[in-house]
């Protein structure tokens, strides 16, 4: 694949993505996957650290025990804030925190997205939606339709790449505003991949 320079803007017409049989090796090796024989590996992108998941998550299980010690012993007022605290924590935040853990990063193919866990998804059936600019980053989330699969973030030209990519897969415009330069983003509903 084409390397990019870090200052260098993507010019998406001229960007090459070719296969690279060392990831078709890594996929083969560490996750007993083997492609279809018109099938290629574009792409590995990792999304997180596991060290950073990690105080995050325990984080959050600081503020539900926190959450829950309020609840048994504190006023009425406390209750109820700390009661909608917990619920947005548990079902919202916590849950897709566990996700992005278990995905730290996927490959990308033609057809499939492969998570570093082994799980492989078809890009056909892939939405994805605007995460927000959170310190820094851009980023989108990925759903295999109505299940969340991870969030992807990054402030680098890795992006950038990702996102053309993905654009030249699936011939998807809207995914093209979410480039890490671009600053008149679209915050947009979940929309189909492919």
């Amino acid at each position: 694949m084409e390397k990019l320079k870090e200052n260098q803007e993507i010019d998406i017409e001229n960007l090459k993505f070719e296969n690279d049989e060392n990831l078709e090796k890594e996929l083969l090796e560490k996750y007993d996957i083997k492609l279809d024989s018109d099938e290629s590996v574009f792409y590995k992108f990792t999304c997180h650290s596991k060290f950073w998941l990690f105080i995050e998550i325990f984080c959050f299980l600081v503020a539900i025990i926190g959450c829950c010690g309020v609840i048994i012993t504190g006023t009425i007022v406390y209750k109820i804030g700390c009661l909608v605290l917990l619920l947005f924590l548990l079902f919202s935040v916590f849950p897709c925190a566990i996700k992005n853990f278990i995905n730290t990063g996927f490959y990308i193919t033609d057809k499939k997205l492969i998570t570093f866990n082994g799980k492989s998804f078809l890009l056909e059936n892939l939405y994805f939606k605007d995460c927000g600019h959170k310190r820094g980053y851009y980023g989108i989330d990925l759903y295999e339709n109505s299940t969340f699969i991870l969030c992807v973030y990054d402030r680098t030209n890795r992006f950038d790449n990702l996102i053309a990519l993905l654009h030249k897969l699936t011939n998807n415009d809207i995914i093209l505003q979410f480039k890490t330069n671009n600053d008149k983003r679209i915050s947009i509903e979940k929309t189909k991949l492919k």
